[in-house]
């Protein structure tokens, strides 16, 4: 059964929470408000379908500075800001560091409503790729070195002729290796692996990754890093690379 969905809301405006917990009730969905940015952080549930709405000035922490811990979490909870002294100052910072938007105070029903119904699409497409993503990790995973190394060459666009020169083996060698590795992927073309290739590199959090299969052997979902470290089962080349 799925979970409902929630929406946290993070303001100490009683009208402006009352509101929104008016509003969640007729979309059928849970809010839970808090007056500290600082409680939330440390009680919510980010395996829980969710946005967050929150004011840009809050007493112990700016939401700006939320938005950035979540971030620095890996969650990927969209945000929504609310605030009664827009300027455009707030409005492209928040926006740049991936809010979905800003809404003034006070604020308008129908607004709030089409940017609550977005922000839920957002999380809802995050968390079906993180889902992809780990499937994809774990079938990476079961690929040996020479085959994680014929994917490797694949994505940076050689040749089977290149490929067998770079393992000093045959063509025939390489097209059993690619083979077999298509198959562990569950994959029936080359475009189709191109894709997967292409799924690792932008499933890195926070930026495009130069080494896709290499952070998907990372222990934890945290962005690509040259110092990051590597599972204890990830394969030889991965740490070597």
């Amino acid at each position: 059964m799925t979970a409902r969905p929630t929406i946290y809301v993070i303001d100490d405006d009683l009208s402006t929470t009352n509101a929104i917990e008016s509003m969640a009730r007729t979309m059928n969905l849970a809010c839970k408000v808090f007056t500290s940015g600082l409680e939330f952080l440390d009680t919510f549930d980010p395996g829980q379908p969710a946005c967050l709405i929150a004011e840009v000035r809050i007493a112990d922490i700016s939401g700006l500075q939320i938005q950035r811990r979540l971030a620095g979490r890996g969650v990927a909870m969209p945000v929504i800001f609310l605030t009664a002294h827009a300027t455009v100052s707030v409005v492209v910072r928040a926006m740049s560091e991936g809010a979905v938007t800003v809404l003034e105070k006070p604020l308008a029903e129908q607004e709030l409503w089409d940017s609550v119904q977005h922000a839920l699409r957002l999380d809802k497409y995050h968390r079906q790729r993180a889902g992809q993503r780990t499937e994809l990790k774990a079938k990476i995973l079961t690929l040996n070195e020479n085959e994680t190394e014929v994917l490797e060459m694949v994505f940076q666009g050689k040749h089977n002729k290149q490929i067998a020169e770079a393992q000093a083996v045959s063509v025939r060698t390489v097209e059993a290796r690619r083979s077999r590795l298509m198959k562990k992927l569950e994959v029936g073309s080359l475009v189709e692996l191109i894709q997967v290739a292409l799924a690792c590199r932008n499933g890195c959090p926070g930026q495009v990754c130069d080494h896709p299969f290499q952070c998907l052997a990372r222990g934890g979902d945290e962005p690509c890093a040259d110092n990051g470290r590597l599972r204890q089962d990830a394969p030889d080349w991965l740490r070597a690379s």
